[in-house]
């Protein structure tokens, strides 16, 4: 799952809805057309401050590395991989 920026959920407001919504559409029970096919991700503990003036807007190679795994490890829970 893919949150949006601090200053832009401010502007957005209703962040524990929008989560919650991201969450939904993993959740089989309520949205069964997706059932083996979607799994959510929750990105959120694995953020950082910037460590440098890289290219990237996060700018920290280790959150993307986190995230990159978690997301990997989901979708070989998908795709039933040990």
């Amino acid at each position: 799952m893919f949150v949006p920026r601090q200053d832009t959920l401010k502007k957005i407001g209703n962040l524990g809805k929008l989560i919650q919504g991201q969450h939904n559409v993993g959740d089989e029970n309520k949205y069964p057309e997706f059932e083996g096919n979607v799994k959510t991700v929750d990105t959120r503990p694995y953020w950082q401050p910037p460590r440098s003036y890289g290219v990237f807007k996060c700018k920290n190679a280790e959150v993307y590395m986190e995230v990159g795994d978690a997301m990997g490890r989901a979708m070989e829970n998908l795709l039933d991989i040990e």
